[in-house]
């Protein structure tokens, strides 16, 4: 059973890295949560992801204030990317 698991994952791998639509697929798409200083609400809905959940990460990053951000990225990963 542990044999088949570790396959499958190489084989998923191995199409991750030459099949871009695949990768999506799995991965998905950094998504965009705070554009020109307005938080993007159908967005942060899509990633259940509440506003003091977005204040808190922005914290971790020495953000205090929304309007100060260009932009906000939720990466693949999810972790928050903060462009000022």
């Amino acid at each position: 059973p542990i044999a088949v698991l570790v396959i499958c994952e190489i084989f998923a791998s191995g199409l991750m890295v030459k099949n871009g639509l695949f990768r999506k697929l799995i991965c998905g798409r950094p998504i965009i949560v705070i554009y020109n200083g307005k938080i993007q609400q159908s967005e942060m809905r899509r990633l259940r992801m509440t506003t003091e959940d977005l204040c808190e990460q922005l914290r971790q990053k020495d953000v205090f204030s929304i309007q100060d951000v260009a932009y906000a990225i939720v990466e693949t990963n999810g972790k928050l990317s903060v462009i000022k």
